[in-house]
């Protein structure tokens, strides 16, 4: 929803019309935005029930790796979240296919850019699962939490409960604080390219200190407020950069940074 939130304060007129009218097929005093929690969540609410869509949620990239390698990195079946980007991208330019593919596409999509910005959906370190075979806790926390959903969920709340802020104002007060050269830097690039970013973040801060599928590390003051400073970048970025992935596929006078396929 944050990140929904972010992207529709950049999307521009024609862009914001058209996906509210794919959206919103029948006028309603409540219409979906794609900072709805109908959209925004969607692609986990589904995964239960199409367990073939779980690879694209992440990509793993080996902790020690130099790169991104496509075929080390994306050989699940039906690949992984830089191919669904791209892939669901094209569905939702092809105004030629049906609304609800298009819909689906979208609702990917939102979520999508989302995950990959986020540094564990992008890293792997001896087949934990992105952080989940390790479990930390805060200092006088008796219950330990799963690395990945630390990073994905705690740093987050944290942030809005040290705001005092609901999803929506913390969205807000994340994009006021952005400056035009951020902006402009943090839009651009591939999937491949924001995949990278994150995975180097979680080679760098998320994994730092934190032992192989260790059983519950109390974290520091100095590993928790990094955590919440690079989550609330990565927040924003994914909100720049899904809208201008979508400012791309729906309006295209206004095209800057297009996602590349790999």
């Amino acid at each position: 929803m944050i990140v929904g939130r972010i992207a529709e304060k950049h999307l521009t007129p024609r862009t914001a019309h058209e996906l509210h009218d794919l959206l919103n097929p029948v006028p309603t005093d409540a219409p979906l935005t794609i900072a709805s929690s109908e959209v925004v969540n969607w692609a986990d609410d589904i995964r239960t029930d199409h367990p073939e869509t779980k690879p694209w949620h992440f990509v793993d990239i080996p902790v020690d790796a130099a790169r991104y390698e496509y075929a080390r990195d994306c050989r699940a079946p039906g690949g992984c979240i830089i191919t669904a980007i791209e892939e669901f991208r094209r569905q939702l330019a092809d105004r030629k296919t049906d609304r609800a593919t298009r819909i689906e596409a979208l609702k990917y999509l939102v979520h999508f850019v989302g995950d990959i910005q986020m540094p564990l959906h992008c890293a792997t370190r001896r087949g934990d699962k992105g952080g989940n075979m390790a479990w930390v806790r805060e200092l006088n926390d008796v219950k330990a939490t799963r690395l990945h959903a630390f990073w994905d969920l705690t740093l987050v709340a944290k942030n809005m409960r040290a705001q005092g802020l609901g999803a929506m104002a913390y969205a807000d007060s994340l994009n006021r604080a952005v400056t035009a050269e951020q902006r402009e830097a943090w839009r651009v690039g591939t999937p491949a390219d924001w995949a990278w970013e994150a995975h180097l973040l979680a080679v760098k801060e998320a994994y730092t200190g934190i032992p192989v599928f260790s059983k519950a590390v109390t974290l520091d003051a100095t590993y928790i407020e990094n955590g919440q400073r690079i989550v609330a970048g990565q927040l924003t970025k994914a909100g720049l950069r899904l809208a201008q992935l979508l400012n791309d596929v729906c309006d295209p006078s206004q095209s800057n940074t297009p996602v590349k396929r790999r």
